[in-house]
């Protein structure tokens, strides 16, 4: 985000990116062989400010 911001002129005053998952710990500590290890899913909530746009955030939001 920082790069990519950069890139685009936007100076930040924070990011801060949230990450929470679904994992299946019989999986990840080997107890259970049918189930697959590490995580099932994965979610990213990113919270970005600056001077830039909404519409310069999205960009750089899909760039990043």
């Amino acid at each position: 985000y920082v790069a990519v911001s950069a890139l685009l002129g936007v100076e930040l005053e924070s990011v801060r990116i949230e990450t929470e998952g679904d994992i299946d710990l019989r999986g990840f500590l080997g107890v259970d062989k049918k189930v697959a290890p590490g995580y099932e899913s994965l979610k990213q909530t990113v919270y970005i400010k600056g001077n830039g746009t909404p519409e310069q955030f999205q960009r750089i939001h899909e760039m990043a």
